[in-house]
């Protein structure tokens, strides 16, 4: 038998999750579009059209709460695409998105990739 003691140090996570897609049509299940985040401190989302063109952004910091607890959301969801520009919904198709994420530990992320709009 044999006994080993040490000390275990426990930091913050860092998690980023999202989704390829989302159905702004009024009955409540994915009605917007967005990262579940833990562990970060900024965070910006940019939505492009089929020719690159940024037709939405968004751009957050502060406090993020672990995965966007319902009812307690964090920073991540108040950047929420609903699939409208301008106000106006716009035609259901894949569009392009860039998110830009800074962790607690200083770290900058790059992520890029496509989310189909359902309607």
């Amino acid at each position: 038998l044999d006994t080993v003691y040490g000390y275990v140090r426990v930091t913050e996570g860092f998690s980023v999750f999202i989704p390829n897609a989302f159905t702004p049509n009024g009955d409540n299940h994915n009605p917007g579009f967005g990262a579940y985040c833990m562990g970060i401190d900024k965070y910006d989302l940019y939505i492009f059209d089929r020719w690159g063109l940024e037709i939405w952004s968004c751009s957050e910091s502060g406090s993020n709460l672990s995965w966007d607890v319902p009812d307690l959301e964090g920073m991540p969801s108040a950047c929420r695409w609903d699939g409208n520009v301008k106000g106006e919904p716009i035609q259901a198709d894949v569009y392009v998105w860039k998110a830009e994420v800074t962790d607690v530990f200083g770290k900058f992320h790059s992520y890029i990739g496509r989310v189909s709009l359902g309607r």
